[in-house]
């Protein structure tokens, strides 16, 4: 009988001992997650959380999938699956909150290691390119947590060195992917007309690799800019140079430089000034639209070398 009490008690201490140990990074993002949605929703108080599933963690990350509904100003009731990420870096917190789509930073083992040839990091390991994704997400809308202030957020290394640049494939005719790669980032910014004031831009820089760069805007981030014109665009790196290219708007939306000379110039500044990079731009007419937006070229030297 005693060795049978002696079992019992030995089985709830485990138990006991079992339910904590849950690992102090996960329990810090599951404490974050109710005051991230709350902060999200127009209605704070009609938020409910279900559903959430860590799915991937380690000691300085963790990756939460849930479902998140919320009232909208009109009292309906809408509900998102999303994914959250908590990363440690440097003694500093970060956190990134979005709705689950295919850009998604989780990846599975098996899907990573099927589609690992196409990106940026496919010579990492299955970990380190996680926390490359991660790092890319909240580089780009992610926060620091305990940064109040108004002052520019940190920007973290990722493991490739390689900054926020990402790796593309063109397709042939019969939309096979081809070994013609190129590099590319992704920048936000508003644009103004008489019309609308301070709308959202979304911006894509390209860099292929025979050193040619164009870029791409995107009006409400889904409408591809097409003015068939020319333009001067104006360039400003967080040192404060300036400097101002001849740049073509092509009808099939990209925005590239008036002759080689140019580009040749906008290579060397975006090559030589890594860093954040803030732009402005006119474009149109009749309607005159004014653009500002930003994006990074850190590690961009980096990222140039994977497709040369």
């Amino acid at each position: 009988m005693k060795q049978y009490k002696n079992l019992i008690a030995l089985f709830f201490i485990i138990l006991i001992t079992s339910c904590e140990n849950t690992p102090q990074i996960e329990k810090e993002a599951k404490n974050r997650l109710p005051v991230v949605t709350k902060n999200l929703a127009k209605v704070p108080e009609s938020v409910k959380l279900s559903n959430i599933n860590t799915v991937y963690r380690n000691d300085s990350l963790c990756i939460i999938h849930l479902d998140f509904a919320a009232k909208n100003q009109i009292g309906t009731e809408t509900t998102s699956i999303c994914e959250y990420i908590y990363l440690k870096h440097n003694y500093h917190n970060f956190e990134y909150f979005n709705e689950l789509d295919e850009d998604s930073v989780y990846q599975n083992k098996k899907y990573y290691e099927k589609t690992k040839n196409d990106k940026i990091y496919r010579n990492l390991d299955y970990d380190m390119a996680m926390r490359q994704r991660a790092i890319i997400a909240i580089n780009k809308s992610g926060r620091e947590i305990t940064n109040n202030t108004n002052e520019e957020k940190n920007v973290i290394p990722v493991p490739t060195g390689t900054g926020t640049w990402l790796l593309g494939t063109y397709n042939n005719e019969f939309r096979e992917n081809t070994k013609d790669n190129y590099i590319f980032t992704v920048g936000t910014g508003e644009f103004s007309n008489f019309l609308i004031n301070n709308a959202e831009l979304g911006i894509i820089a390209y860099v292929t690799k025979d050193s040619l760069i164009y870029f791409k805007f995107f009006e409400y981030v889904n409408n591809l800019v097409n003015d068939n014109k020319e333009f001067t665009m104006k360039l400003k790196t967080s040192q404060g140079d300036i400097q101002s290219f001849k740049m073509y708007n092509q009808k099939e939306g990209e925005i590239i430089s008036d002759n080689k000379e140019e580009n040749k110039k906008l290579y060397n500044f975006l090559k030589k000034q890594e860093g954040q990079i803030k732009g402005y731009a006119q474009m149109g007419e009749f309607i005159i639209t004014t653009y500002h937006f930003s994006f990074n070229t850190t590690g961009l030297k980096n990222a140039i070398k994977i497709i040369q």
